[in-house]
């Protein structure tokens, strides 16, 4: 059998095929994009690590030599080349992205936000809930049921809610008719009221 230093065909074949798959080819375009990524002094060290992965892949390093040059796990580098290679046609940012942790809520826009939170400080009764506080359950039904979300889960809508200055859950009854009724009649309390709680929305969730 022929002999090609410590290995024969078979083997030799399969580290060359192994390093190959290793290697990335970037575009002019893609490289330009991650050498501007590891320049950038405010850009996040995670992404500037992942950027160095890639670049150094793309020289013909394996990722153990990667490994040691960034002073990280032989792991880390697998996982950000792989990455990298799954998300081909996207931005070379966004494939050096965290991936959406499973089950991770949908982010909602501010106006959306703005809503539920204007909902939850007014009476339950005025949305048909024969109620005197807000439950997440009755609040996260009266949202979906009015089309301001498709849907939306208790303990998301809680979480949601815990970020604001309205306590959903232990709104006053008794001063809940006179912040209706201001809102009804158009006074610039209500106006105030709306814009207050826009600002909170676009301050705490954009």
């Amino acid at each position: 059998m022929l002999l090609l230093g410590n290995c024969d065909n078979l083997t030799c074949g399969a580290k060359m095929r192994r390093q190959q798959r290793k290697k990335i080819d970037l575009s002019s375009a893609e490289r330009a994009a991650l050498e501007s990524l590891v320049r950038k002094q405010t850009e996040r060290q995670s992404i500037v690590m992942r950027a160095k992965i890639i670049l150094l892949a793309d020289e013909g390093l394996q990722h153990q030599e990667i490994a040691q040059e960034l002073a990280t796990t032989g792991n880390t580098v697998s996982v950000w080349v792989a990455r990298w290679r799954a998300l081909a046609g996207k931005p070379p940012q966004a494939r050096l992205e965290d991936a959406p942790r499973p089950g991770a809520p949908d982010k909602f826009s501010a106006e959306q936000l703005c809503q539920i939170i204007a909902i939850a400080c007014e009476n339950p009764a005025d949305h048909g809930r024969p109620i005197t506080h807000w439950t997440h359950r009755e609040l996260a039904q009266v949202v979906i049921e009015k089309g301001i979300v498709d849907s939306i889960s208790v303990s998301h809508l809680g979480a949601l809610l815990k970020k604001t200055t309205c306590n959903p859950t232990a709104v006053n009854i008794g001063s809940t008719p006179s912040r209706t009724s201001a809102r009804k009649s158009g006074s610039p309390a209500s106006a105030n009221s709306t814009s207050a709680l826009r600002s909170v929305a676009l301050t705490r969730f954009s």
